[in-house]
């Protein structure tokens, strides 16, 4: 993706959320990244998804990094893409070690269902409002 895309990509989201967005920059490969606060999450996905232009549609992956000395212990990674136009965006949430929730986005891309579970049971950030938070790797018992 040009430079020019993603800072169109970038004002595009700004416009929509306003101070929601805390942060944007590129990647070595060119993908924009944008990382917004958690109360715009859901708002910011369906502008992504649902805008005309950008449009997009699908959920490569979504996945939890952890950073154990910083202000911020977890970034949620999301990564979209549109496959018309073969575009992608990732899209970041920083959550507190003591805070570290986040809502479930199963309503606008059902595929983060078992993103979302791996990311609960791997690093115990709880997804609000998932419909099946059921072990997915781990045994039951590992709860005890």
């Amino acid at each position: 993706m040009t430079n020019e895309i993603g800072n169109k990509l970038v004002e595009f989201v700004k416009i929509r959320i306003g101070s929601g967005l805390l942060h944007n920059s590129v990647d070595r490969n060119d993908v924009p990244v944008i990382t917004v606060d958690r109360a715009n999450l859901l708002e910011t996905l369906r502008l992504l998804r649902d805008d005309t232009k950008w449009h997009f549609r699908f959920l490569v992956w979504l996945t939890a990094i952890d950073y154990p000395d910083d202000a911020y212990r977890f970034y949620i990674v999301y990564e979209l893409r549109n496959i018309d136009n073969f575009i992608t965006v990732r899209l970041k949430v920083p959550l507190a070690e003591n805070d570290a929730w986040i809502p479930t986005i199963t309503s606008i891309y059902p595929g983060a269902n078992w993103h979302e579970r791996e990311m609960m049971e791997l690093f115990g950030i709880d997804v609000r409002d998932h419909p099946d938070p059921r072990k997915l790797l781990l045994p039951d018992w590992m709860d005890e």
